[in-house]
């Protein structure tokens, strides 16, 4: 089994590997991190430094790795950031997954994808417990991005089903 965790060096994908790891000492596992950023390195994993926002880059990854799995971790998350640089925080997490979902296509790969979400995207709730009935009502550039990766994901899961 190759799995592919994006954002590998945050807590969340540190957690998850060793998860795996624990889970399935076999596992062939990668990970993103970005390359200018000063992170300690993943045990455990196989680091690939690159921008999930450039496209040759995630293409050469997914060609090089052909994962079975994906866990989508790597984006901007600090709410308050995308209020004071709204596209960097679109552009991060929108077109990071639009590369990774198309490079799968092209390498004719469809690994099962996990798209971390948030409950941001649900705005001010009213409601607890919230679940995905709830209607969307994002109240930031961050909760619109991942509104888009949450409609990116199930465009990109009923083109799969199509063939």
């Amino acid at each position: 089994m190759r799995v592919l965790i994006t954002g590998a060096g945050g807590f969340v994908g540190r957690t998850l590997t060793a998860h795996l790891r624990a889970e399935n000492p076999d596992a062939e596992i990668h990970g993103t991190q970005l390359p200018n950023v000063q992170e300690a390195p993943v045990q455990d994993l196989t680091c690939h430094r690159l921008d999930l926002c450039d496209a040759q880059a995630v293409t050469a990854l997914i060609d090089a790795v052909k994962p079975d799995q994906i866990y989508h971790l790597a984006g901007q998350a600090f709410v308050p950031r995308s209020f004071e640089d709204p596209w960097e925080t679109l552009e991060n997490n929108i077109r990071g997954q639009l590369n990774l979902t198309v490079a799968c296509i092209k390498a004719e790969l469809r690994p099962r994808m996990l798209i971390a979400g948030s409950a941001e995207i649900y705005g001010a709730v009213t409601q607890v417990p919230t679940d995905e009935s709830a209607p969307l009502q994002p109240s930031s550039p961050y909760s619109v991005s991942k509104v888009a990766q949450d409609l990116l994901d199930l465009y990109a899961k009923r083109q799969a089903a199509k063939g």
